[in-house]
């Protein structure tokens, strides 16, 4: 059903969960969902590859700009989530 709208689901799991268990988290309904997961891949690599942002203090402008980025980014998770719920309730009227 997804792909009638152009969306696609991402699940997302960690290093310590486990093969039995699944997924941690699933997002459905993103629309542009590679985007979305390189853009996710991209900020894991730049906090935790030993980066000047990863080791800079919470005060320093890396970390405020990260902050910013990370912010738009839920928002965008957000919305797309809502379009994708008010196009199923509207499928379902």
């Amino acid at each position: 059903m997804l792909d009638a709208f152009g969306l696609a689901s991402i699940q997302i799991e960690t290093a310590g969960g486990s093969a039995q268990q699944g997924a941690d988290m699933a997002l459905p309904g993103l629309a542009n969902a590679a985007e979305f997961r390189d853009a996710v891949l991209s900020r894991r690599d730049a906090l935790s590859g030993g980066s000047a942002v990863a080791a800079a203090p919470a005060s320093a402008p890396d970390t405020a700009s990260a902050n910013t980025a990370t912010v738009e980014l839920l928002t965008e998770i957000r919305d797309s989530l809502r379009r994708l719920e008010a196009r199923m309730d509207e499928k379902t009227a």
